[in-house]
């Protein structure tokens, strides 16, 4: 017995089935190449010049709250510059080490306060605060038996290369613009959120 006796189809009806089972497979990769590209190019949560990492394919991109971030250190000193109303944020190698799982060793702060103001609302919390380069915007805490570094959020005015000229900005996007790697540039709020204004 063949194939001929059991599926008597004559070539226009083998062409229509093969074309149609083609069709039908290309259909399916499609999807398939579909369904992997949401997978790696999630929707962001928020504006595309904001939070643009996708890690997991979900909206944004967020590191887990782990205890570097929430150990009672570093909340008192999240707090004092939130109790005056400012901004405050993780940045550079801490940010980065989160996000490759690795562990965190020194742990930096930026904030849209200007330094003056820093060492003010420390203080007011019952924290030591070092002018380290004021005339840069670091201020560091001394928080228990921590320091933390602390940096204003900065813009260049003029630069030579080798040393800048710096005003303070409330702009992270501008901050993060003048930050050596792009992997440095990303920001992390105290809750997680992770911030890459330049695709890091």
């Amino acid at each position: 017995m063949t194939l001929d006796t059991l599926f008597p189809f004559d070539a226009l009806t083998s062409r229509w089935a093969i074309g149609t089972i083609g069709v039908i497979i290309f259909l399916f990769l499609l999807t398939k190449r579909k369904s992997l590209g949401r997978r790696t190019n999630g929707t962001p949560a928020a504006d595309q010049d904001d939070i643009i990492v996708e890690w997991s394919g979900g909206a944004g991109g967020q590191i887990v709250v782990d205890d570097w971030m929430a150990n009672p250190d570093i909340r008192a000193v999240i707090d004092a510059i939130e109790a005056g109303g400012g901004d405050i944020r993780f940045v550079g190698g801490c940010v980065r080490d989160a996000l490759l799982h690795k562990q965190i060793d020194d742990v930096d702060l930026a904030t849209t306060e200007r330094p003056e103001r820093v060492i003010e609302l420390l203080q007011k919390a019952g924290l030591k605060a070092i002018p380290t380069g004021i005339e840069h915007g670091t201020v560091t805490a001394v928080s228990g038996t921590q320091t933390y570094q602390i940096t204003t959020l900065r813009r260049d005015i003029k630069t030579d290369g080798r040393r800048a000229e710096v005003d303070f900005t409330d702009d992270w996007k501008e901050d993060a613009g003048r930050r050596d790697f792009t992997f440095n540039t990303m920001s992390a709020t105290p809750d997680g959120m992770v911030y890459d204004y330049f695709n890091g």
